[in-house]
């Protein structure tokens, strides 16, 4: 196979990947036709691409695909940039407002239960008091007052020795 025929099929795919990957993003409507720009500096880029324009306007779900040359102004939209191209698609034009200002409202509600459903089943203060299981007991370290505890003198003051945690090492 032909190595430039290898690299436009390539550079043609990611193109088309690029405008997919930001519908998915924007959680557009896959099904729904939008405009989008691309710029590419490269003059054999955009010629590639003009050549292949309803296959990528087909297979991206394009309504329209603006060409030109420089870089695309990310304050307009959402851009996927690569070292050839810039893609952005007009999100504007492809959001119905009421519906998305539903979901959105939808996934706040979503979200505000969830959080308190966790709150109710972790509550933190009530869990950290609440006594433990036994077997939980022998895996906790003891206190440094239980240590010293148990190095106190014959007459009940703590001895100035540390506590031993160590075997005592024999001498042979």
């Amino acid at each position: 196979m032909d190595a430039e025929a290898d690299r436009q099929v390539t550079l043609l795919q990611e193109l088309i990947a690029a405008a997919r990957n930001i519908r998915a993003e924007l959680k557009l409507d896959p099904k729904r036709r939008v405009a989008a720009a691309f710029s590419s500096e490269d003059p054999a880029v955009r010629a590639l691409v003009e050549m292949n324009r309803d296959v990528v306007l087909r297979l991206a779900t394009l309504s329209d695909l603006h060409i030109s040359a420089g870089h695309l102004d990310p304050h307009e939209g959402p851009v996927r940039a690569t070292s050839q191209f810039d893609m952005r698609i007009a999100y504007g034009d492809a959001v119905d407002t009421q519906a998305e200002l539903a979901r959105l409202r939808k996934e706040k509600e979503r979200l505000a239960a969830t959080s308190t459903q966790k709150r109710i089943a972790w509550p933190t203060r009530r869990f950290a008091a609440a006594p433990q299981p036994k077997s939980c007991a022998s895996l906790r370290r003891p206190s440094l007052s239980a240590m010293w505890s148990s190095t106190r003198s014959p007459n009940g003051l703590p001895s100035l020795r540390r506590p031993r945690t160590l075997p005592r090492r024999r001498e042979y």
